[in-house]
């Protein structure tokens, strides 16, 4: 498995948990379905309860809904009529083992210049 982030076809993840024992389960499942995947500290600019996040390569999450868009990095975001951003990024899509769902408390895309959340838990 290379741990050399990210490779050209493959968008780069940064996932933050509640806890160090979710951020290594979700490894684990990364790990099982050949995923590349590491867990590291969590970078400055993001937050996180236990200080401990996996980063993995994926590739990109195709639109799953016909009137949500993902913006481009440095455009603007759309809004929905409660304030929050309309994103095509579906947590349960995203996660190798839904297991792992309830222990994860942000989702973040690695872009040149820092990262976009795609997915904050509610309770976040």
């Amino acid at each position: 498995m290379s741990t050399d982030f990210p490779s050209p076809d493959k968008k780069c993840y940064v996932v933050t948990f509640y806890s160090h024992f979710g951020a290594v389960r979700f490894k684990r499942s990364c790990d099982a379905r050949k995923i590349t995947a590491k867990i590291m500290p969590v970078p400055r600019n993001l937050s996180s309860s236990c200080g401990t996040c996996v980063r993995c390569e994926r590739e990109e999450q195709k639109a799953c809904a016909a009137d949500s868009e993902l913006p481009e990095p440095g455009s603007e975001s759309r809004e929905s009529d409660s304030g929050q951003q309309k994103s095509d990024f579906h947590i349960a899509e995203f996660v190798p083992d839904s297991a792992c769902l309830e222990e994860i408390e942000q989702v973040a895309l690695a872009l040149d210049k820092g990262y976009q959340i795609l997915y904050r838990a509610e309770n976040s």
